[in-house]
């Protein structure tokens, strides 16, 4: 059966910021290099596969009052981003993991209508298909997060992480971690899984090596008093 999806809900989490309500399309390819080995008599071509890249493009809309959105379409390389086709404020929704490296950002003026941006991203690295282990919502407290059940056996091949944290407040702070199971019950932290505590609004990308078992969840421990921490993650298996 399928499962279709309207691009209304698309998300996108740059950095310390939600982006979204700022796009209104976004363009993720991937190609793979080859290099022709094609000889003489040949009927088909044939070649040699080489590495592969991805880039993401996007559309929206200028507004002077949000000062920030050029500055964070301009970051440096290895900005932590991560989109999602149909949203991300689910646990399990798809999530597009990446390290961004802007190449263009321009501006548009037509005289009959909204001014206008465009964005391209060359994406520096590996990009992670995978999904939102938290949506980007605040929290009060300590918790374990929802279960996300993954492939039967789990993964050997290891994972990228992101964690964007959009808002702290004042003197409070999170630490964030990555747990899994083989049976959905008995948890252990994830080796390389452990996220820098943060007391502000801040991002940071997880290369992860080794097994992750079927069964995957995000803990946080925050602390301060009047809590409220706003914060997403996601996982992509390798």
């Amino acid at each position: 059966m399928t499962d279709f999806r309207h691009g209304k809900d698309t998300e996108l989490w740059l950095a310390a910021a939600d982006v979204s309500g700022y796009f209104n399309a976004l363009d993720l390819s991937a190609d793979v290099d080859t290099a022709d080995t094609t000889v003489f008599k040949a009927n088909w071509k044939t070649a040699l596969t080489g590495a592969a890249g991805a880039k993401l493009e996007g559309k929206g809309y200028y507004d002077p009052a949000f000062v920030t959105l050029p500055d964070l379409l301009t970051l440096e390389p290895g900005t932590v981003l991560t989109s999602g086709p149909a949203g991300l404020a689910t646990v399990g929704d798809g999530a597009r993991l990446m390290s961004a490296l802007t190449t263009v950002y321009a501006e548009s003026s037509p005289v009959g209508g909204a001014v206008g941006f465009s964005w391209s991203v060359f994406c520096d690295g590996e990009v992670g298909f995978g999904v939102v282990l938290h949506p980007l919502v605040a929290v009060t407290g300590d918790a374990n997060g929802t279960t996300h059940t993954g492939p039967v056996g789990g993964t050997t091949t290891g994972a990228i992480a992101h964690l964007h944290v959009t808002s702290v407040s004042a003197g409070d702070d999170i630490t964030v971690t990555l747990e899994d199971s083989a049976n959905g019950s008995d948890w252990l932290a994830i080796s390389g899984g452990a996220f820098a505590n943060l007391a502000v609004a801040g991002s940071e990308r997880l290369v992860i090596s080794g097994t992750i078992r079927r069964y995957t969840r995000a803990v946080w421990n925050v602390t301060g008093t009047d809590v409220s921490i706003v914060f997403g993650v996601a996982l992509a298996r390798t």
